[in-house]
């Protein structure tokens, strides 16, 4: 590991122990297996899924500008789109909309 950084963005692919993150400049591949709970698995408060919005903390892969690599220490979901789906569903819902 090189260094410690910071990227934000929107997971767009989520793996058994990895997420990839458009941070809009690039994708970053963030690896989760170093964290103390799998924010990928169904269990626990936390669960990281594609088209949410994310905050990671982690240290780069030595390979960073060839193949982004990030060891996340830290993810804070920004947006959860799953959050996101059930308020425009209920809205529409509410509004007289139809949902299909």
């Amino acid at each position: 590991m090189i260094a410690q950084t910071t990227v934000i963005g929107t997971v767009e692919d989520v793996g058994d122990n990895m997420f990839r993150v458009d941070t809009g400049q690039q994708d970053v591949n963030v690896m989760t297996a170093a964290m103390g709970y799998d924010p990928l698995d169904d269990e626990g408060y936390q669960k990281v899924e594609a088209g949410d919005r994310v905050h990671v903390t982690g240290q780069l892969d030595e390979d960073f500008f060839t193949a982004p690599d990030l060891m996340a220490d830290s993810i804070v979901v920004l947006k959860d789109s799953s959050k996101q789906q059930s308020q425009q569903n209920a809205w529409t819902t509410d509004n007289g909309g139809d949902q299909s």
